[in-house]
């Protein structure tokens, strides 16, 4: 995992889906964000969005999108990720 963000972590989240997007879309959706955290070199150390953008691709970075139930939304930039399920006894 390169770096995450999750909203409102709460004990008992059922997740309901996870799937992957493009980094373009990550950028536009998370804009705002973003410019919150850019002097703190957040997600990744970078002097403009269009350069931070180009790190992400050309790092071969995925954009992970998680949903829950309640709480827990959030993303994960990573280069890969597996789904690992498991029955419950």
């Amino acid at each position: 995992m390169f770096n995450h963000f999750f909203e409102h972590q709460l004990k008992g989240s059922i997740i309901l889906d996870i799937y992957e997007s493009d980094i373009p879309k990550f950028i536009k959706e998370n804009s705002e964000l973003l410019r919150q955290h850019e002097s703190y070199g957040w997600p990744v150390m970078y002097d403009s969005i269009d350069e931070m953008e180009q790190i992400l691709i050309e790092g071969g970075y995925k954009y992970i999108i998680l949903m829950s139930s309640y709480g827990l939304n959030g993303w994960v930039l990573a280069k890969n990720f597996e789904i690992i399920t498991r029955k419950i006894e």
